[in-house]
Parts: structure tokens; sequence; C-alpha cells
């Protein structure tokens, strides 16, 4: 009961974000990235503890892992090839900090 909740609540706030991006010019002023930004993260609580409540009550992976496996595989792969490039940008932004 409590996952179905969590995740279910985590559904409809990732939906919003979703729904509420366009009006929000698009995502591309400092207010409606924070807000979005708000959105996700909140959907993102709500759905990191239901994984984690339902792998330990029901014991086990979650059956989406279990029947996508080339699915998760290639987002981790994602990642992996992400990390380059966020280190590159966080180098930028220490080389840029005009704060020291």
């Amino acid at each position: 009961m409590t996952c179905d909740f969590l995740r279910t609540t985590a559904r409809y706030l990732f939906f919003s974000a979703l729904l509420v991006a366009p009006w929000l010019y698009g995502g591309t002023t400092a207010t409606s990235i924070v807000v979005i930004n708000w959105l996700l993260g909140a959907a993102l609580l709500f759905a990191l503890p239901s994984y984690f409540v339902n792998t330990a009550v029901f014991g086990g992976w979650p059956q989406a892992l279990l029947a996508y496996p080339r699915m998760y595989a290639a987002l981790l792969l994602w990642g992996l090839l992400m990390l380059p490039g966020v280190g590159n940008q966080l180098v930028q932004r220490g080389l840029n900090n005009s704060t020291v």
C-alpha cells in the first residue's frame, strides 16, 4: 500500500512537471528552471523510497529491472559516458568563478 502511494505520487509529480514546463516559457527562465527542478526533485524523493521499501518488503530486484535489463544497461552506459562532460563543466565553472 505504501509503495503504491509513493510511486503514484511520484508519477503525478513527474507528469505535472512535464505539463507545466511549456507554460513556464519553455523552462528557459531562472524561475521556471527552479520550479521544474523542485517538481522533479519531489518526484524523485517519492520514487526512491518506494523502490527501497519494495525491495526491503518483497525482497529481490524490482520487476522492471528484471524485465528490461538491456534498458538499464544502456542507462548505466549513458551515465558513465556523461561523467567526463560533468567533470569538464565543474572545472570550467571553477575556472570562471568570479567570486574568488
